[in-house]
């Protein structure tokens, strides 16, 4: 096996033999760091859960806030400017207790 001639190439300085394996354990060290952190299961997992708490818990924060906005409007829908419910709510609400009485005399009505 032949060796290449590497006459013509100058001969490293100390310093840059040294500044090259400074750099090559720098590369090292990134690479130890990277492969620790894709073999830390459990600090993954535990980075993940904390996500995912995070996103649900805006996700109520929205939702509370719309279902406020929401009540908000229902109850300006059912009230007059005087704050006493609208004489249509009053016979809706009326009809739904009359169906909800309904369905559960059926329903118990069956279980007997």
């Amino acid at each position: 096996m032949t060796t290449p001639d590497r006459s013509s190439e100058p001969e490293p300085t100390v310093e840059e033999i040294e500044a090259r394996i400074e750099r090559t354990r720098a590369d090292l060290s990134d690479t130890v760091a990277a492969l620790t952190a894709r073999l830390d299961v459990k600090g993954r997992v535990t980075t993940r859960a904390s996500d995912v708490v995070h996103q649900g818990r805006e996700q109520v924060d929205v939702a509370r806030g719309q279902a406020v906005a929401l009540g908000a409007r229902a109850r300006d829908a059912a009230l007059d400017e005087h704050g006493r419910p609208q004489p249509p709510v009053v016979a809706g609400l009326a009809a739904f207790l009359l169906v909800a009485t309904a369905v559960a005399v059926v329903v118990v009505g069956r279980r007997r």
